[in-house]
Order: structure tokens, then sequence, then C-alpha cells
């Protein structure tokens, strides 16, 4: 009996710190991103066009935010853009991903460019598998930046507007690693391997 006992102990540990380990795993584990010089992201930035008319002219800089339905982190980033509204001479684009949120009609109102899109069709035409995603480009259409809107999961601190000025003013800026959702089947599977969706 207390061969059994210790058995039943050993096995609840083990099974304790193997979701533990993966429920942090996943709080920690940074995301891929794509590269910025990744020709996938470059060509499907072109294809854009010029922006909207909407008073901008060909100096403009581009933020392309890349939000996930069902992602809270996401969810996050859209509240964020709705309360601070577009940057004035910023070309801002949201590539919604997934399920339509309701927030993307208030986003257009705004005055942001949304722009509804499959997991599969944003990893074919922009080679992005994660969200949420920010890519600044240069009024030539150089991306000039790709990486996450906070320093770490789940930050209170967005730091889209400060990365994008610093860039505008010729600063480098170091990436930040992504955190957020995966949204490939594959991606899915390497952030939860026991899919657990902690």
């Amino acid at each position: 009996m207390k061969r059994l006992s210790r058995l039943i102990l050993v096995v609840w540990i083990g099974v304790v710190l193997l979701i533990g380990a993966t429920a942090l795993g996943k709080h920690l584990a940074t995301l891929p991103m794509p590269d910025r010089d990744s020709a996938t992201l470059a060509a499907a930035l072109t294809a854009l066009g010029p922006p909207a008319s909407n008073g901008r002219d060909a100096t403009t800089w581009t933020a392309l935010h890349f939000l996930y339905g069902g992602c809270l982190c996401s969810a996050k980033v859209r509240a964020h853009l709705l309360a601070r509204g577009p940057q004035a001479g910023v070309r801002e684009r949201i590539i919604s991903i997934g399920a339509s949120d309701p927030d993307d009609e208030r986003l257009r109102h705004a005055g942001f460019e949304v722009e509804q899109q499959t997991p599969v069709d944003v990893k074919q035409r922009w080679g992005v598998e994660v969200a949420p995603l920010l890519v600044i480009a240069d009024a030539s259409d150089h991306v000039r930046w790709v990486g996450s809107y906070t320093d770490r999961k789940q930050s209170p601190v967005l730091r889209d507007v400060e990365t994008l000025v610093a860039l505008q003013r010729g600063e480098r800026v170091a990436a930040r690693p992504v955190y957020g959702c995966p949204m490939s089947d594959e991606l899915r599977r390497k952030a939860d391997p026991l899919g657990l969706r902690l």
C-alpha cells in the first residue's frame, strides 16, 4: 500500500509539473515573426498601392497592424487603436484575421483602413503566422521594423506610436519579440503541445 501511495504521489507531481511547465512556457516563449527583409512581406506591402484618398501624400509612412480575432492580446491592441485614433500623416492599415471583429467598423470610421483575411491568406500573402504584430514601412515602402507592441507579454504599455516616431526621426529601434497568439495549426501545436489552451 505504501508503494502504491508513493507511485500515485510521483505520478501526480509529474503531471502537475508538466502542466505547470506547459502553462509557463506558453507565457514566456516568443513566436516567430517575418524578417524585416522578407521578400513576401515586401511584395505584399508594395501590392497595397497608394493610401486611400484621405489627404496623405507620397511621404506617408505605413503601419500595418495584424490583429487576430479571439486573441486577447489583439483585442487589447484594438482598444488601444480606437482610443488613440490614426496618427497624422501615417497610413494605418489593420489586417483583421479570422472572424470579423465588432470593432472593425468602429476602426474604419475612426480613419483606419481595415482588411479582413483568413489566417491561411495572411500566411501566404504576408508570411505572418502570429498576432498581434506591428509592421512599419517608410514612405518608399521599405519595411523598417517588425515586432511586438510591448516589451513583454501582457504589458500594459503599448509602444507602437513611440516606435513609429523614433523610426521617422531616423533612430534605430530594436525589434521586440512577439508573445501573442499563433494563428496556424502548426504553431498552435508547438505553443501548446498538450492542447491545454492555458
